[in-house]
């Protein structure tokens, strides 16, 4: 699986207000149960905060990958979110976040998840790729910017489902 289909599961989410770490995941929770009925808000919530207990998911240059695990997913979900204003993230480098990448996968696929998060976190290692992100001002030129800058990226490690 290739980061473009990841981004085509879900609508982002465009300058949501996501004011803390916690209310965010609250939001993206919310969002993906009404989504996905095998996954309730409270066991998103859970195993973000949860993970986010083990180790920051802040990658740096403000964007985050919350990631998670959950009995109730059947598949790799994830969702693409810009905020608002920046939040605290603790993440590696200090500063505040503005992007997330959530993603969430099946109890048992560790590798396609850990994949997954390989292919993620090099997507965003492009300084272009974050500067359009952060531009867009709507929910459809998100979507189109992050999938015409996913197809063109190169693929560092396939995602194998």
């Amino acid at each position: 699986m290739h980061i473009v289909t990841l981004l085509k599961q879900n609508p982002p989410l465009c300058h949501i207000e996501g004011g803390s770490k916690k209310r965010l995941f609250q939001i993206l929770a919310e969002t993906l149960s009404q989504q996905y009925p095998d996954l309730t808000q409270d066991a998103i919530f859970e195993g973000l905060t949860r993970r986010e207990k083990l180790g920051s998911t802040g990658i740096g240059n403000g964007v985050a990958i919350p990631h998670c695990r959950s009995a109730g997913c059947a598949q790799l979900i994830a969702q693409v979110a810009t905020l608002a204003e920046p939040i605290e993230y603790d993440a590696m480098d200090g500063r505040a976040v503005d992007i997330v990448f959530l993603l969430i996968a099946p109890v048992e696929h560790c590798q396609e998840h850990l994949d997954a998060l390989a292919q993620i976190a090099h997507f965003f290692e492009d300084a272009a790729v974050r500067l359009k992100l952060r531009k867009a001002k709507t929910r459809g030129e998100l979507l189109d910017i992050a999938l015409r800058m996913a197809e063109r990226a190169p693929q560092k490690s396939p995602i194998h489902l």
